[in-house]
């Protein structure tokens, strides 16, 4: 039976089903790849028979496309619950929430392989699109609500559009520093990281972050 060790401290319930074919789908893509990902493979990682996949899932797509939907939700989750640990101020939130997304567990390369086959998927399956647009959609609204938070608590008035456009940028951002630390984790540490995210936040919205 998996405990996964690719998403740092998440245990896994042996009786949710679903759960544990899901984490043996990401073990297998980090293993072998999507394209040599399989049915059989999957359930010798469950530590199932192939057949109980079925009872599940419509199939291997059908538990590739919930495994990114599970994925990409549970991180947006984990981040927004450490930040609001504690935490009551706006500003503080939002700090936190870089935090939690630039800390060292979240800075995993070994995830890049399951990153790359799920984005690679987008590029050609109308169910992965789909997926993709949701959980962007779901985080771009969570970060345009920190901001919003953060900028009344500051008493700063700023337009919709251009907090729009700001959380658009964090994002990609965020999105280029887990990128570029993956492919070469010397680029920059932890706390370098999170430093060129404040300084960028700083500098863009006029909120104190340090």
């Amino acid at each position: 039976m998996i405990t996964s060790d690719i998403l740092v401290g998440v245990k896994i319930d042996p009786q949710d089903k679903r759960a544990v074919f899901i984490h043996a789908a990401i073990h297998c893509i980090v293993d072998h790849g999507y394209a040599e990902t399989t049915v059989r493979k999957i359930a010798k990682y469950a530590g199932v028979t192939p057949g109980l996949l079925v009872h599940y899932f419509d199939g291997k797509e059908h538990l590739i496309a919930e495994t990114y939907r599970y994925l990409e939700t549970y991180l947006l989750k984990s981040y927004s619950a450490k930040a609001s640990t504690k935490n009551v101020d706006p500003v503080e939130i939002l700090r936190g929430f870089f935090i939690a997304r630039i800390e060292a567990e979240t800075l995993n390369p070994i995830q890049l392989k399951v990153w790359v086959a799920f984005w690679s998927l987008t590029l050609t399956r109308s169910d992965m699109q789909h997926i993709h647009q949701g959980i962007y959609e779901n985080s771009l609204s969570e970060m345009k609500d920190m901001l919003t938070k953060a900028y009344k608590a500051s008493d700063r008035q700023v337009d919709a559009p251009k907090i729009h456009r700001t959380a658009v940028g964090i994002l990609a951002l965020f999105d280029g520093l887990w990128l570029e630390w993956s492919l070469n984790p010397t680029t920059f540490s932890v706390g370098e990281g999170l430093q060129i995210i404040t300084e960028f936040v700083e500098g863009t919205t006029g909120l104190k972050l340090s």
